[in-house]
């Protein structure tokens, strides 16, 4: 038998040590893959972490917002200045001694905990409505629909018109209140005829007006309020009105305005389209 030869051999055994070469240098090829991808799931891994964490501290801050923007909210609402009038006031002229006339004004409160910056307020007489000419049949639609026109429009008028009083930039702390001196909004009554001849729309029977402020947080306000007197008394014993009720429209602050505002006009537009479809309030 014939024994391989030395260049054989050698041959062989070079392929062998390139095959294992080869088969190393894969080997070594496929860890590094592995590990490359290892490390880039793991590094996808440290991604979505950080995502949700920084979602889930994105959710926390909103939701601390919103928990700070309510509570600021609940405390603005309940801390902040109210202005409103819920009543006339009723005072023996002192212009007058013998006592049968007396003064119709507005009673303004602030019925919050802080203090109101009033920046103007307005005030129309009884008998504004009587005095002032609105034209036409205008204060005859007025008493159809149980309501003068927007209080807000007396703010931009003259207080040398007959009947209209103004005063602007006053203070009023919390739980106080103010009865404007006598102005045009605060009017002396001197007789029954004064107000018995508004229902069949021989006079003026609305006192009414409004109040812009702002409060100790920023906000800035509106109020507007609106009283009916179809019958008054005058006596040296006891002058006092009558027959009072709210108007129909103009008892609302703020947002409700302006719902009020688009009923009103609605409403004027009815007595409009139709004087007589609409009765008297």
């Amino acid at each position: 038998m014939q024994l391989p030869g030395r260049s054989a051999v050698g041959t062989q055994a070079a392929a062998t040590t390139h095959a294992d070469s080869v088969a190393s240098t894969n080997r070594s090829a496929e860890a590094s893959l592995l590990q490359r991808l290892q490390t880039e799931a793991a590094l996808r891994k440290v991604d979505t972490a950080n995502t949700a964490a920084a979602k889930a501290a994105s959710a926390q801050e909103g939701l601390t917002r919103e928990s700070n923007r309510i509570s600021s909210d609940a405390l603005t609402s309940v801390q902040r200045a109210f202005i409103v009038v819920n009543e006339m006031s009723q005072t023996p002229s002192p212009s007058d001694p013998t006592g049968d006339s007396f003064l119709v004004g507005p009673i303004i409160e602030n019925g919050g905990n802080t203090p109101a910056f009033i920046k103007a307020y307005a005030a129309a007489s009884p008998g504004a409505e009587a005095s002032r000419d609105w034209g036409g049949n205008g204060r005859h639609r007025e008493w159809q629909i149980g309501a003068p026109s927007d209080p807000a429009d007396l703010l931009s008028m003259e207080r040398t018109e007959i009947g209209i009083g103004i005063e602007r930039n006053i203070t009023l702390g919390p739980k106080a209140r103010i009865i404007p001196p006598q102005m045009g909004g605060s009017e002396s009554i001197s007789g029954n005829q004064a107000f018995n001849g508004a229902s069949t729309g021989a006079n003026g029977r609305f006192f009414y007006g409004a109040v812009i402020y702002s409060d100790a947080f920023g906000g800035s306000h509106i109020t507007k309020y609106c009283f009916r007197i179809d019958r008054a008394v005058v006596s040296a014993a006891h002058s006092r009105l009558l027959d009072t009720a709210r108007c129909s429209h103009w008892n609302c602050t703020d947002e409700q305005c302006s719902a009020d505002k688009r009923s009103y006009l609605t409403d004027l537009a009815k007595v409009q389209a139709d004087p007589r479809g609409m009765a008297l309030h």
